[in-house]
């Protein structure tokens, strides 16, 4: 018989359980939403068309750049953690680059202090967090 105080870990599975608690709050969080402006919400939704004025001033280039450098780091997160098995690394070594990038992309002026900023962010930020992460709080990174 299990006491109280055993915890037994299935590894196989453990890395679903925060994503699902992520995902539960967001739905409660939109319900919440919808549930207390459905008046507004209903008057929207009746009175929406297509603003071509919006789509025509969309900064497609920085969407798109998003979504393959979104793409890119979750897929290049996967190989580089099966290199290094269990040590954080495809987090910590896809996380730099991914974050000077996508800050690149989103900068309007890029002066020499402001790329340099950028670059300390990209480097300083996803080493604290692996550190923290890894080391502090024991959470498995891929």
């Amino acid at each position: 018989m299990l006491s109280w105080l055993d915890v037994s870990i299935d590894f196989q599975t453990s890395h679903l359980l925060f994503p699902r608690i992520i995902l539960i709050l967001l739905a409660v969080t939109l319900l919440m939403i919808v549930v207390s402006n459905y008046r507004t919400l209903g008057a929207r939704l009746r009175n929406a068309g297509i603003n071509t004025a919006a789509l025509a001033s969309a900064d497609w280039f920085r969407l798109g750049a998003t979504f393959v450098l979104l793409i890119s780091y979750f897929i290049s997160m996967n190989a580089v953690g099966d290199q290094y098995p269990n040590q954080g690394f495809g987090f910590l070594f896809c996380s730099i680059p991914f974050m000077l990038l996508l800050s690149l992309v989103y900068m309007h002026q890029r002066t020499p202090k402001a790329v340099i900023g950028v670059l300390i962010n990209a480097i300083v930020t996803p080493l604290a967090v692996w550190y923290l992460l890894g080391d502090v709080f024991g959470v498995s990174l891929p």
